[in-house]
């Protein structure tokens, strides 16, 4: 076997050398030679499939026409779909971010040549013609296809994408099928028009391919085109920080010699995220996120068939969509992004290509055989298209530069009685490479994202919560984001929302307070004395100029460091303190145990913020409010059990909630046994809606917001 090995890999050498040579048909003969000997060889694919696609491009059809069908490596008759499915196959193997092997970038350019010529149905109805035509000399050639002049008796002109440098040009019609030498990368390319010009955006902003400029002779008009190929991560052990290879950004040219510039894809300053990605990470029947060659964001998925022992490689199947309605059938057929819904076994392939996987993926079995569901879990960070439209798919290639809106998952998702999935967004934290945080402290639950609109999940962001103790000025709860599944420019993707937004308010809760009459021996929860940013309970003893209180403390005393918001409580010992009227919050009913003891729990028709874990060694602060807890309205409370259902924040209300048919049904009702009751956070003064909005917040919940904003008086 090892001397298999040797002569593998000096048949391997040999083809290097005549790659350099441009010998690609004798490198081939060699390098499957190699492979025959030993089939584990490092990277020996990558060769073959150089050498493959340049040997395709050196055979004419009829001695006329390259054989971009050989170059995809597809049949003539292949659809629209195979053809993307192809081109993206070999545009991960052949990216020259990746394949250093000599061909391997010409290759790449080769493919994206034919792909933008076959994906393009004029294109390539242009195309065909032609090489039916060579076979047919005896045809008069036709005229070239000319897009009409303007009625002012200006030119014609077309558009042409260099695929190399990824710049578009405006040229005279007299070039149309004729080779044009890029202006930028000085690279031929062949003179096809590239489509329509989108006309520029109210915002100032011009779409993919949009231009504001026109020439009618025949000097180009440069203007920058969309992204097109995937970003990868490669770890340099010997310098501090990662960087991420990007051939669809710029490109620099040296000697007439086109080399990818490698743009800096920041290490995230608390969280490792490749140690996730190690070759003892991978186990079959795992599902992995890879990335789009599209923008570079993980929405691929592959499964993982098997794991091979000698180096990184793996067999893996690609997942397709299979959706079920028609719109979104229409979405997946136009080729646009699915990253969640129901999928099918596709193609298997092996790869030895580390680099091409960002994540594990979450997923459960679905009824067919080899079908499985994906679907945004709870904790986890996703990416939104801003904007997201299902009818996008009716004109897919004017929404191809996509803008993202950053969630985080508040709830599982539910089919059932059209549930879907709760998110809340976030923005970028302000001094960090890749963190963020909620955008308000009130948002404890978000938008609902139904059913019907899983398809504006665009994909799932790697990241880790951290605790705020990493450094002095993180703050506590916010996320780390794995910036290799982020795009480059955040400023431009994320905008923070403005402060102070008006919103909606419908009970004047303010009024309440002004209109408060206080008497003595009742309880209230105020603003503690020594930490405006806590609450307590105190009971009012006197009441002159000024209100004298006692405050409250448990009676139980333990060594808990959570503190409890509710429980038999009694006078504290820190004497009587005179306190202002601004410093209360709200009347609290109270039941006398015994003397000068106080029973104080949840009531009904109440609203509180209920801890979703049951860990009496925790402490519930703001952050864990925001994280893993929910708004729940008290339904019922007996001695021993309360019992609560989910709110959830009405889509375009600041502070109105309601709780779902489903969560209103016996089978969604919480029961919160006597030993949990510390997993009550806090209580939130609210207002019962009835007929505002001409009845259409009927039975929903108004919280009185000015308890819970500020940076964390939300917490006891």
């Amino acid at each position: 076997m090892e001397c298999n090995k040797d002569e593998a890999i000096r048949a391997k050498n040999i083809s290097e050398n005549k790659m350099k040579n441009n010998d690609f048909e004798g490198a081939r003969k060699f390098a499957l030679k190699a492979q025959k000997l030993f089939p584990e060889l490092d990277n020996i694919s990558q060769i073959i499939t150089v050498c493959d696609v340049h040997c395709s491009s050196q055979k004419k059809i009829n001695n006329s026409q390259k054989d971009l069908y050989g170059i995809l490596q597809v049949e003539n008759i292949a659809d629209e779909a195979t053809i993307k499915k192809q081109y993206r196959k070999l545009a991960l193997i052949l990216h020259p971010d990746k394949n250093k092997f000599p061909g391997a970038e010409s290759a790449f350019k080769l493919i994206c040549e034919a792909n933008m010529t076959l994906s393009d149905k004029e294109k390539r109805c242009l195309y065909d013609f032609k090489c039916k035509e060579s076979a047919n000399p005896e045809i008069q050639k036709p005229q070239s296809q000319k897009s009409k002049s303007d009625t002012n008796g200006q030119k014609s002109t077309f558009w042409v994408n260099c695929p190399f440098c990824l710049i578009k040009y405006e040229y005279d019609q007299a070039f149309f099928t004729k080779q044009i030498r890029c202006p930028k990368c000085f690279r031929l390319i062949m003179g096809f028009d590239g489509g329509p010009q989108h006309q520029r955006s109210t915002d100032g902003s011009t779409g993919v391919g949009g231009s504001n400029q026109r020439s009618d002779t025949g000097q180009p008009v440069k203007q920058e085109v969309e992204k097109t190929s995937k970003r990868t991560r490669v770890v340099d052990e010997k310098s501090p920080g990662k960087k991420s290879k990007v051939s669809s950004s710029k490109i620099e040219e040296k000697n007439d010699d086109v080399e990818a510039m490698y743009i800096d894809c920041k290490d995230p300053e608390f969280t490792n995220f490749d140690k996730e990605k190690q070759k003892e990470c991978f186990e079959v029947d795992q599902i992995w996120a890879c990335y789009d060659p599209i923008d570079g964001m993980p929405r691929f998925y592959a499964q993982i068939r098997k794991v091979f022992k000698s180096g990184f490689r793996v067999r893996i199947t690609w997942l397709e969509a299979d959706p079920d309605n028609p719109p979104e059938i229409k979405w997946a057929e136009e080729g646009l992004p699915v990253a969640c819904g129901k999928f099918i076994r596709g193609e298997t392939e092996e790869t030895q290509d580390s680099l091409m996987f960002s994540h594990r993926i979450a997923f459960s079995h679905g009824k067919k055989r080899f079908s499985y569901f994906i679907y945004p879990k709870k904790g986890e960070i996703w990416a939104l298209f801003k904007d997201w439209d299902i009818n996008w798919s009716s004109d897919p290639k004017s929404h191809m530069k996509y803008r993202f809106e950053i969630v985080e998952i508040l709830s599982d998702f539910e089919n059932e009685n059209n549930s879907g999935v709760v998110v809340a967004s976030m923005v970028k934290v302000k001094g960090f490479v890749g963190l963020f945080q909620r955008t308000s402290p009130l948002q404890l639950v978000g938008r609902r994202i139904p059913p019907n609109e899983l398809f504006r999940f665009s994909h799932r962001v790697p990241s880790v919560k951290l605790t705020g103790t990493e450094r002095a000025d993180v703050p506590v709860g916010a996320f780390e984001l794995d910036t290799a599944s982020l795009p480059d420019d955040l400023n431009e993707f994320y905008t923070e929302p403005p402060k102070n937004t008006e919103f909606t308010c419908f009970h004047d809760f303010e009024s309440d307070r002004r209109s408060w009459k206080f008497r003595e021996g009742e309880i209230w929860a105020i603003r503690k004395p020594e930490d405006q940013n806590r609450k307590c309970y105190a009971q009012i003893k006197k009441i002159e100029s000024s209100l004298h209180v006692d405050l409250l403390e448990l009676c139980t005393s333990n060594d808990m460091t959570r503190p409890n918001a509710c429980g038999l409580y009694k006078a504290s010992n820190g004497g009587r303190r005179i306190i202002s009227r601004d410093s209360f919050l709200f009347f609290v009913k109270a039941e006398l145990n015994g003397r000068n003891r106080f029973n104080i729990y949840p009531n009904e028709k109440e609203i509180w913020v209920l801890y979703n874990k049951h860990d009496e060694d925790s402490m519930c602060t703001f952050a864990d409010v925001e994280g893993e807890s929910e708004v729940v309205e008290v339904v019922e409370r007996n001695g021993d059990m309360i019992k609560v259902i989910c709110l959830s924040r009405v889509s375009g209300y600041k502070s109105v909630f309601r709780a779902s048919e489903v969560e209103k049904s016996k089978s969604r009702v919480l029961e919160i046994p006597c030993g949990e009751f510390n997993r009550f956070c806090y209580r939130v003064p609210a207002f019962l809606l009835t007929d505002e909005e001409d009845g259409k917040l009927r039975g929903c919940w108004e919280l009185d917001v000015s308890c819970v904003s500020g940076t964390s008086v939300a917490f006891w």
